[in-house]
């Protein structure tokens, strides 16, 4: 292994100390992939595996893995010397630029890789034939050429400054600025999914599967929903002229913690709660917005794909965010609490903050549930994704992001549902709504 200064690396296949001074293959590796140190790298280990003629494994020291970083690429040294016996057909070199963040193991992940198998010309008597492997982003979670069926490599050197050039990679910031209550999410692209999750005894949850998403810029309420606003609105659906609210439900009736209320009450800055998802986005649409995408909510909870939690990677006091009001931290009451309560449950833009991202209320998302494996989702890239199709195993149901006042803080990847959705209320579910800036 060497650090991510190296040069040129003689890999010898016959398995010997010493190299023979006779014809050589230079194999270098070049990506269109944002890579380190930039914030928007999105792989950072490279690893290179050479098999002799009908061979399936490498034999020993035909392996080599490096830290890799831009400058490596774009300068021609991510590169390997190969001397093979002269005029031998049939090697074969595997390139693997991966992920290495997510586990402890650091091996590549087929999700989080870009792999191509390239047949290696034979050697000549004298001088260096060079060749390259070219690892495009598109080609993530997708192997390209096998043992059995290698790809052509191309022919000579690098083409040089080609490294983030996926259009993906881009920041985009948004094209007008944010109205007061909003702030502008910047688009770009981010790691959906977090492959440290062991969910294997939550029926209920997942999203340890990784994909590469890649988001326009869009505009997100700074805030979930109070129970001012949505009274303003006059969206509230009551049960006969002057009863009750049935949606949201009203405080007070026979659901515990619900905020709503028909008239001025102590939960005006309060989220809303006990709303269904038909409702919340019906308040969206009159404000000229939508329910925000799982992937609109997991890039603001993951920190713009950074940190496990919109904080950072540790777990949270209960002065941090409004979660376990029932347990751990019942003494600073129990229930929703006033919007922006939570001292770091917050995400810092360019624009203003966006509060009570990870705790207070779990907030619905403009997606129909699919599991992971399901066809929404699986691996690959995906652009603005937003599942619409009803889930195979779950039937008709509705995404949820985020935790509540009375769960524990998860990392910002796992995701969960709620069936018969129009119907449904529950005191740990609010929303917040987004509005697209291109």
């Amino acid at each position: 292994m060497r650090s991510a200064t190296f040069g040129l690396l003689l890999l010898a296949l016959g398995c010997t100390d010493e190299l023979p001074p006779e014809g050589q293959i230079l194999l270098y590796v070049n990506t269109d992939a944002p890579l380190p140190p930039g914030e928007t790298a999105l792989f950072d280990r490279l690893r290179i595996d050479i098999f002799p003629p009908g061979a399936t494994e490498t034999c020993v020291g035909c392996s080599r893995e490096f830290g890799i970083d831009a400058p490596t690429i774009d300068e021609g040294r991510a590169s390997v010397g190969i001397a093979p016996p002269f005029g031998v057909q049939g090697y074969r070199a595997r390139a693997r630029l991966y992920r290495s963040g997510g586990t402890s193991s650091g091996e590549p992940r087929l999700a989080s890789t870009i792999e191509s198998v390239v047949a290696l010309p034979a050697t000549e008597p004298e001088g260096i034939i060079e060749v390259t492997v070219m690892l495009r982003t598109d080609d993530v979670a997708r192997q390209l050429g096998t043992l059995d069926d290698p790809i052509e490599p191309q022919f000579g050197p690098p083409r040089t400054g080609i490294v983030g050039t996926w259009p993906g990679a881009r920041r985009v910031d948004c094209p007008a600025p944010p109205r007061d209550d909003e702030v502008c999410v910047p688009g770009g692209a981010f790691w959906m999914g977090d492959p440290r999750l062991d969910l294997s005894a939550a029926f209920d949850l997942d999203g340890e599967l990784e994909r590469l998403v890649v988001l326009s810029p869009f505009y997100l309420d700074r805030e979930e929903v109070d129970v001012a606003a949505f009274r303003a609105s006059g969206l509230a659906e009551y049960l006969v002229p002057g009863a009750p609210s049935d949606d949201p439900h009203e405080a007070g009736q026979n659901i515990p913690f619900c905020t709503f209320t028909s008239l001025p009450g102590s939960f005006e800055a309060h989220p809303v709660n006990c709303v269904t998802w038909h409702r919340s986005q019906l308040f969206c649409e009159q404000a000229g917005k939508l329910l925000p995408t799982e992937a609109q909510l997991e890039r603001v909870l993951s920190g713009l794909g950074r940190t496990p939690f919109v904080w950072g990677t540790d777990q949270p006091r209960c002065e941090d965010a409004v979660f376990e009001r029932d347990e751990e931290c019942s003494h600073l009451g129990t229930g929703p609490a006033p919007s922006g309560t939570g001292l770091r449950d917050r995400l810092s833009l360019a624009g203003g903050e966006i509060v009570d991202l990870a705790g207070n209320v779990l907030e619905w998302a403009a997606d129909s549930w699919n599991r992971q494996e399901e066809p929404c989702w699986g691996t690959g890239v995906f652009f603005d994704p937003r599942c619409d199709l009803v889930s195979p195993s779950d039937g008709a149901a509705r995404s949820f992001r985020g935790d509540d006042w009375q769960s524990s803080i998860e990392p910002a990847a796992v995701r969960s549902y709620q069936a018969f959705e129009m119907n449904a209320v529950s005191a740990r579910l609010g929303f917040r709504c987004a509005r697209p800036a291109e």
